[in-house]
């Protein structure tokens, strides 16, 4: 039998440990670390609709469940039925323990007056609630009576004695049956009010602020909003501007730095001579360079010629950013959905990311409110770290060079620069906790506006100019979110595509999804990350358009998404 565990209790805000709207991926860590006080752990969701009910973390040899939220994966309810394996106080004053039990009368003279609870004659069951806490009590069957048409408490029976809880809940909202995770601004308040050592010293998202949103638009890259943090203090990450000393400024050091050593789909890449004129769409499969891989290895290929990119992994904000070798800049932004029966599940914290849809005149969807998409914040105004804000060219200059892009396929630089890499996985990764292993020489970042810069690699040219007017001046349209499956996805990103158009399609539970720009004539890439024994979760299905591609699952489930 596992140790008894000593729990204090807040009504509407945590149990001991257990903190309301912690993260799924917070507490799992938690859980690993408290090993030999937790011994058993069982995970239970769904596996063809991960999103249609609570992500549930059943602690058997302590009596305790914890129910997540689906789609923020945030707690949301905290259960106890097993009063016999814990040492539970309240303000100092014993609840449950060897020495006392959870009776009617010990909760009343604890918790104190509250309004009268609500009796269940079918299952013989007495609820006493309070603002964030209720507490349940079976009700003998000789004694139901007293209580079914009756406002009296049952605090004591006829014969003497009174009843025992069998169940406990703390949860946020009016009640437990409705209880939805608190608010991720209420969870860093408590969280800093807190004076638990448990709660400090970086064991919920290693000291982190919280990321409350992320807003991501295609070919231009992501906008992280932080909670507690005004609208203009998003964190911009655009895609072929972004430096590492951006991210080591605004996010801090990576948990680890990963240097890519070999490409494994350099088979499938359209390669010609002379790279950066070409202006044909290699499409897909001639972008995805990262998938395969399993050394992690934090250091530069013996031998190599060509600097080797390199990946910021920063597994709490469930986001990766991936650095060409040679200029140093942003070459692709990685999110990952941390969706369980996934093979990277718990390797990343979700990332709450919302990816605009194209604009009107590049396929907008007009029919979103009825596909039931979620909006996007209202349009603000926020400027960029002054690292960044020097190589952005006036406004009407980024408008004339994105208007310059549309039609155009801009120039990737090498032969291989977008797609997945599992290899990010942090399982085997090498740790950098200071972020220098790059080296990067300022003469490589240079201090020219964007506009008129002489890049070190001549891969690079004007098309990787990326300006942030799409992130800058974000419109109240809808959006893409985790929760979407991929049939849906296409069909929004491509809505001229049909199933019956001669595009190939991914099948997704049944559903056929329209294949997206420079992918008709290509099925899905399939990635099956080693064994059954290694992976017994199964392959997976990479599908995109240009500057976008989508790893979904074998239900659809989007899992990553990839910015290039």
């Amino acid at each position: 039998m596992a140790q008894r565990l000593d729990l204090s209790i807040a009504p509407g805000k945590h149990l001991g440990w257990f903190r309301l709207g912690t993260s799924l991926w917070d507490i799992i860590r938690l859980l690993r670390d408290q090993a030999a006080l937790i011994p058993v752990v069982d995970l239970k969701y769904s596996d063809v609709n991960p999103f249609a009910a609570d992500i549930v973390l059943r602690l058997a040899s302590n009596g305790i469940e914890l129910r997540f939220e689906p789609l923020s994966q945030r707690l949301k309810l905290i259960k106890v039925d097993d009063f016999s394996r814990l040492r539970l106080t309240y303000q100092g004053d014993e609840v449950s323990s060897t020495k006392a039990l959870p009776t009617f009368l010990q909760a009343y003279r604890l918790f104190g007056p509250t309004y009268p609870g609500e009796f269940d004659g079918t299952k013989h069951l007495y609820t006493l609630s309070y603002p964030g806490l209720a507490l349940v009590f079976p009700i003998p069957e000789k004694h139901m009576l007293l209580y079914q048409s009756s406002a009296d408490l049952p605090l004591e029976f006829p014969d003497g004695t009174t009843p025992v809880a069998s169940h406990m809940y703390i949860y946020y909202g009016a009640d437990w049956t409705t209880a939805t995770p608190v608010p991720i601004s209420t969870l860093v308040r408590n969280i800093q009010e807190s004076n638990s050592p448990s709660h400090q010293g970086g064991r919920f998202g290693e000291g982190k602020v919280e990321l409350e949103r992320v807003v991501a638009k295609i070919n231009y890259g992501v906008a992280l909003q932080f909670a507690g943090t005004t609208p203009q203090q998003k964190c911009l990450i655009l895609l072929h501007v972004t430096t590492p000393q951006d991210l080591l400024a605004d996010l801090g050091s990576p948990a680890s730095i990963y240097y890519k050593e070999e490409d494994k789909m350099k088979i499938h890449s359209d390669i010609v001579e002379n790279v950066k004129n070409q202006d044909e769409d290699d499409g897909i499969l001639g972008s995805m360079d990262d998938v395969g891989g399993y050394d992690r290895a934090n250091r530069q290929a013996e031998g190599s010629q060509q600097p080797n990119d390199y990946f910021y992994n920063y597994f709490h904000l469930g986001i990766d950013v991936l650095f060409d070798g040679s200029t140093h800049r942003c070459k692709k932004i990685i999110m990952h959905s941390n969706v369980p029966g996934h093979f990277d599940f718990q390797s990343y914290k979700r990332c709450p990311f919302v990816l605009h849809l194209p604009s009107s005149s590049h396929g907008v969807v007009d029919s979103s409110d009825a596909a039931g998409l979620p909006p996007i914040a209202p349009p603000s105004s926020f400027t960029p770290s002054p690292t960044r804000q020097q190589y952005l060219p006036p406004p009407q200059q980024q408008q004339q060079q994105h208007e310059g892009k549309v039609g155009k396929k801009k120039n990737r630089g090498s032969p291989s620069s977008a797609g997945l890499d599992p290899d990010a996985s942090p399982s085997l990764s090498t740790s950098s906790g200071s972020g220098g292993a790059f080296g990067v020489s300022p003469d490589l970042v240079g201090t020219s506006p964007i506009g008129g810069m002489n890049y070190p690699n001549s891969g690079y040219d004007h098309h990787h100019q990326q300006s942030t007017s799409g992130l800058m001046s974000v419109l109240p349209e809808r959006g893409i979110t985790p929760d979407m499956k991929i049939s849906m996805i296409m069909t929004l990103l491509e809505p001229s595509h049909s199933p019956h158009s001669g595009a190939s399609t991914l099948v997704a539970n049944g559903a056929s999804a329209a294949s997206g720009s420079g992918t008709a004539n290509k099925p899905a890439v399939v990635l099956n990350r080693g064994s059954s024994t290694q992976n017994p979760f199964g392959p997976t299905t990479l599908k995109g358009m240009d500057g976008v591609v989508f790893e979904a699952m074998k239900n659809g489930h989007v899992v990553t998404v990839i910015l290039y």
